[in-house]
């Protein structure tokens, strides 16, 4: 697991998080956004391809526009969790937009283009005897 940037700890304090980045709450809900957020990197870069690093500029601003902070004040004891969950649905949408917008310009369709048919070569029958 690699470090959280700064720019991920600044959208979390700008959604509405309250708490000092270095407690250890702050430091778990960025952790596991972080996570989310480069698997969903990964995932649209493997379907869209092009730049990873630009992807995840693209993901971490869409952490950059949730708003938590009511969220954050009546979730109680769930508060890590629900923060989490909150900020994954966000990135996990907007990912899904990348690959459909993708699929729209590639295909015209949301989904996935078929994939291409190669033709084959007929396959060779032994010569002589009949073969079943």
């Amino acid at each position: 697991m690699s470090e959280v940037p700064r720019r991920l700890t600044r959208a979390i304090q700008n959604a509405g998080i309250n708490v000092q980045p270095s407690h250890a709450a702050f430091q778990q809900v960025a952790r596991e956004v972080w996570d989310i957020v480069e698997e969903q990197a990964d995932a649209v870069r493997r379907v869209i391809g092009g730049s990873r690093d630009h992807i995840m500029d693209l993901l971490l601003d869409t952490v950059g526009c949730v708003s938590l902070s009511a969220h954050y004040e009546i979730a109680g004891p769930q508060r890590i969790a629900n923060s989490v969950m909150v900020f994954g649905d966000a990135v996990r949408g907007h990912a899904a937009e990348l690959i459909t917008g993708h699929n729209c310009d590639v295909s015209g369709e949301a989904d996935a283009p078929p994939p291409r048919v190669h033709e084959h070569k007929p396959i060779r029958r032994p010569k002589g005897r009949k073969w079943c």
